[in-house]
């Protein structure tokens, strides 16, 4: 028996590494397909982590009981052809039945109720496989150690997800797109089931040719369908707009599409689940009201040399600057290495000595630069959805001040409302944010005055003790509408009381936990960089 299963028969090792790495493929790919809905937030991958957890552990016991009643090659093969079939039913679901979800559920319980839908069903099977392949070795072993072949079973299992998880972060995810992963996994699984079955099942020849025929012909069919669809309209949102690029990078889901805004044609990025830029078709500038407030830097004064952008986007910022600001030398810190290349193909970057791209972590990127600035932009909360916490601490803001000149001027872009119940996450980060910078002022882009609407924020911070007037004549004489009315859109921070919000740090900040209150709280989000 042992002679023949070597003969004839696919290592198992080989099989359940191969599977193992299929699982955390999978497992990886699923957070990036619920973000775009519920946003690339704790509660996404705690929901994926637990469902595929909890879907292997009992598929360990199930598969363990049916191994003992059926240990057969043939039933475990099938069992893998299986698992390619659901999960191209799985990536049918994300194409057709996520969209409804995600929209439907909140983003706390919504990636929870998603995963388990989704990506329960093919990682039970596949959780099935690993006592399978013990109870085979074993019976194809017996004079083996059932501690030793269990130990080699989990041993190249795991080593296999080891393979899978890098696989799919430094490879799959930015090269291939979710959609071409599942296929691709799909058919994976699908043609190591077959040809397990065919090396060690007695399953009738022509039968097994006609299948395997019918099978692969529908998996590549589907494959090129999917692909289409995908591309065309997304993971199953249909934009009324036309879409110019999408991918995914190595940290979100990119696209670029053409719409309108307040009645004028623009080009926006999106990023996962939020619209990060923007800009108008006609002159390539600045779309969205709250980058404009950057012109707040007038009532300091016009001699700005070095100015340092945090979360590059659609780059139409750094053009502005270095357009307005003919000395100034700009840095532009952006961890999504393609966007540099996009904002030139797209939104109208320009080829400037003056602007220089750095790929990497803003925060990094602070702690290793020497540099001092003259205005620092931080524009990395391009949605509620998305909010990286160690750019919201006490940690952070130190880091920042440390790096500002004296006079020095601090941007920042943040959503939410002004709701004066705890927890907030906007009250929290403008408290964080004055005990660094206490010479600070707010500005709401829509209105200052209203209590639940979700709305884009300006902090804007200087690193002096100086009080700031926002009626110059450079700003209430501006050609500008967002400038010349900026004193009206000012927030009156004497009338909240900061007492009952939490200080972030880097120790404790639940950002997730205060975003979903924010969310709960006012129910409608508007999620743009608006």
């Amino acid at each position: 028996m042992e002679s023949l299963l070597k003969k004839y028969s696919l290592p198992l090792s080989f099989v359940v590494f191969t599977t193992g790495a299929i699982v955390l493929v999978v497992e990886i790919a699923a957070i990036r397909v619920l973000s775009p809905y519920f946003g690339n937030t704790i509660y996404t991958a705690s929901s994926v982590i637990s469902t595929i957890l909890a879907a292997l552990s009992l598929g360990y016991r199930i598969g363990g009981r049916m191994a003992d009643k059926h240990p057969t090659e043939r039933f475990f093969y099938t069992l893998i052809i299986i698992s390619g079939l659901l999960l191209t039913l799985t990536y049918i679901f994300i194409l057709f039945v996520l969209p409804i979800m995600g929209y439907f559920f909140s983003v706390v319980i919504g990636p929870l109720i998603s995963a388990i839908i989704i990506f329960f069903a093919p990682s039970l099977i596949l959780g099935m496989l690993s006592p399978y392949a013990i109870k085979l070795q074993k019976e194809s072993m017996p004079q083996e150690g059932l501690g030793k072949l269990t130990g080699d079973i989990f041993f190249w299992s795991t080593l296999g997800s080891i393979f899978g998880s890098l696989l799919a972060g430094f490879y799959l995810i930015p090269h291939m797109g979710v959609d071409k992963i599942f296929i691709s996994s799909s058919l994976a699984l699908i043609i190591l089931g077959l040809v397990g079955l065919k090396m060690s099942s007695s399953i009738d020849k022509k039968i097994f040719k006609d299948t395997s025929l019918i099978v692969l012909l529908f998996m590549v069919g589907m494959s090129f369908n999917l692909s289409f669809l995908i591309f065309k309209y997304g993971y199953g949102v249909q934009y009324n707009a036309k879409i110019l690029y999408k991918k995914d990078g190595i940290y979100e889901q990119l696209m670029i599409y053409e719409t309108t805004f307040k009645e004028t044609p623009i080009r926006v990025l999106n990023q996962d689940k939020g619209i990060s830029g923007g800009v108008n078709l006609a002159d390539m500038k600045i779309a969205f009201d709250y980058a404009k407030y950057y012109g707040l830097y007038k009532t300091v004064g016009n001699d700005i040399k070095n100015v340092l952008e945090i979360g590059g986007g659609t780059y139409a910022l750094p053009n502005a600057i270095a357009n307005e600001l003919k000395e100034a030398e700009i840095d532009v810190v952006e961890i999504e290495p393609s966007l540099y290349d996009l904002a030139k193909k797209y939104f109208g970057l320009e080829e400037t000595d003056r602007i220089k791209n750095h790929i990497t972590d803003g925060r990094r990127f602070l702690k290793d630069s020497d540099k001092k600035y003259d205005l620092i932009f931080n524009d990395v909360f391009y949605s509620l959805y998305s909010i990286p916490s160690h750019f919201t601490t006490i940690e952070y803001f130190e880091m920042i001040k440390e790096k500002l000149n004296p006079d020095g001027i601090f941007f920042a872009n943040i959503i939410g409302s002004l709701s004066n119940e705890a927890p907030s996450f906007l009250m929290s980060e403008i408290k964080t944010i004055k005990s660094i910078l206490p010479n600070l002022y707010v500005f709401a882009t829509k209105d200052p005055h209203s209590i639940n609407k979700v709305q884009n924020f300006i902090i804007f911070a200087v690193n002096n003790d100086q009080e700031i007037n926002f009626d110059i004549p450079q700003l209430t004489e501006s050609t500008d509408e967002i400038l010349k009315n900026a004193s009206k859109h000012m927030v009156n921070l004497e009338n909240f009381d900061f007492e009952a919000f939490y200080y972030l740090t880097d120790n404790f900040a639940p950002i997730d936990y205060l975003i979903s209150k924010d969310i709960k709280r006012n129910s409608v989000v508007e999620a743009s960089s608006s």
